[in-house]
């Protein structure tokens, strides 16, 4: 179960190839998060093998489309403003976390529904809906805490900015 805290790492990424494409603008924007998303969970995919397989196995596809998910999401957020409004930055990554987790839920479920595959239930499977609530929280905050405190260190060195410039 530990090794669910690499995908604090995912959300990272995203922010990341954001930073790094920060000039670029409609889809192309678009593109580079859920390319990011999808990739970064392709890559966690990979290294950890799937998170739930005692109990359930999640497919490569599934967990490329989880980071497209991640992606689409966190570019709506990104594109709204909702991480740093007045008032809703406080719950913005409980709601996004929360947004992500139903999500992946959903696409689980969906998943499990086209390949006909049975998908334990909650008595038996308690720990799949709370993994899916971890996943979801832990990639909205790789991607909140960076982008949030880049922003503060913005706002600080502008108004140290504007101190200095005052006492000339």
């Amino acid at each position: 179960m530990e090794n669910s805290l690499f995908y604090f790492l995912a959300g990272i990424a995203i922010f990341g190839s954001k930073s790094l494409f920060k000039p670029v603008g409609g889809w192309l924007r678009y593109m580079v998060f859920t390319g990011s998303g999808a990739a970064a969970m392709a890559v966690l995919r990979l290294i950890l093998g799937s998170p739930l397989t005692p109990i359930l196995n999640l497919s490569m596809g599934l967990m490329v489309l989880m980071g497209t998910v991640a992606g689409t999401v966190l570019y709506g957020a990104d594109r709204s403003g909702i991480i740093m409004k007045p008032g809703l930055q406080y719950f913005s990554t409980t709601i996004l976390g929360l947004i992500l987790s139903a999500s992946f839920y959903g696409l689980m479920h969906l998943s499990a529904a086209l390949s006909g595959n049975a998908v334990p239930s909650l008595g038996q499977g308690t720990l799949i809906p709370l993994f899916f609530v971890l996943m979801g929280f832990l990639i909205v905050f790789g991607y909140t805490f960076p982008e949030r405190w880049f922003k503060q260190r913005e706002a600080q060195r502008a108004e140290e900015e504007k101190r200095r410039s005052q006492l000339e």
